[in-house]
């Protein structure tokens, strides 16, 4: 294998939390959690966007060496579009009043949920194909757990 593709696959798995024998989705989510948490004590939530943007992109173009090298549509090893969605679903979330920690277990909670389950628009986006079919889901998986939890938040206030 290439080192190309061995660098593609890195990235895919979120540098190895995609082989998790446990839950590797899960694992992967937790690699986005600890990303918010590093940039919102450095200051830097402005950087959530950028940074999904950044994850997403990166799946939806280098996801097509993971279909291959897996022969499945959507690899379990394949985690980057977790880190994403965890990322969607805390976009935007600073003004919430509501703290860090907080914000990261319930953004992580609300975008499991919607992950796992699957609801309408998330499982319509899961009917693309390629690495857009991976990626879209969870991130409109994510922009579900961010509307949850700015509603949530602003009837709480």
């Amino acid at each position: 294998m290439s080192a190309g593709r061995r660098a593609a696959l890195a990235v895919l798995s979120a540098f190895g939390l995609g082989y998790s024998p446990w839950a590797p989705g899960t694992a992967g989510t937790l690699l986005g959690v600890l990303q918010f948490v590093a940039l919102g004590a450095a200051g830097a939530e402005w950087a959530l966007a950028p940074l999904a943007l950044l994850w997403f992109g990166l799946t939806w173009w280098l996801a097509p060496v993971a279909i291959a090298r897996y022969g499945v549509d959507d690899p379990q090893q394949v985690v980057s579009d977790e880190v994403a969605g965890l990322l969607v679903a805390l976009v935007g979330t600073g003004s919430l009043g509501l703290g860090l920690v907080p914000r990261a277990v319930a953004g992580f909670a609300l975008f499991r949920l919607f992950d796992i389950a699957k609801p309408g628009p998330v499982r319509w986006a899961e009917r693309c194909h390629g690495g857009l079919g991976i990626a879209l889901d969870d991130v409109v998986a994510g922009l579900l757990a961010n509307a949850c939890l700015q509603i949530v938040a602003r009837l709480a206030l």
